[in-house]
């Protein structure tokens, strides 16, 4: 697995294959946006992280395995802004390298803010050992020390 810089153009691409096929994505999604498909979905990260590329400067990244892209992820100096991987390559030993991917991009020590429903990204980002800042009804900071 790598991770190569893309262009913000070449995001929604990128997005749509992170999340598509997972069934329970709309769930975990933004409780304040109004989405029903994955385009929708696809639609409202595009434009959280074009809003935010326009306040700091950003990064995109694209996620490949075996030449074939299957996921991305987004950061801002140290922040994990947005990021996402086929529900196809979520076993152990991808999702390791996945975050590695991130760890090795970002900085060892980054942060990422998530939705608090997003119960599953969370699980995820404490098994490889990040840790909660602060979290409440809203959403949950961790930080990888």
């Amino acid at each position: 697995m790598i991770a190569k810089e893309i262009t913000f153009n070449s995001l929604p691409k990128a997005i749509k294959i992170a999340f598509s096929g997972d069934t329970n994505l709309k769930d975990l999604y933004d409780p304040t946006a109004t989405v029903e498909t994955v385009d929708d979905m696809v639609a409202d990260v595009e434009r959280k992280v074009l809003e935010y590329s326009q306040q700091m400067p950003v990064t995109f990244m694209g996620v490949y395995e075996k030449n074939e892209l299957v996921g991305y992820f987004v950061y801002s100096g140290m922040l994990l802004i947005s990021f996402g991987l086929n529900i196809k390559c979520r076993v152990r030993n991808l999702l390791r390298e996945f975050y590695q991917l991130i760890k090795k991009n970002i900085h060892p020590h980054f942060a990422c803010i998530l939705w608090t429903k997003n119960k599953k990204a969370i699980k995820w980002l404490l098994k490889n050992k990040m840790t909660i800042l602060a979290s409440n009804e809203a959403t949950t900071q961790l930080i990888n020390l």
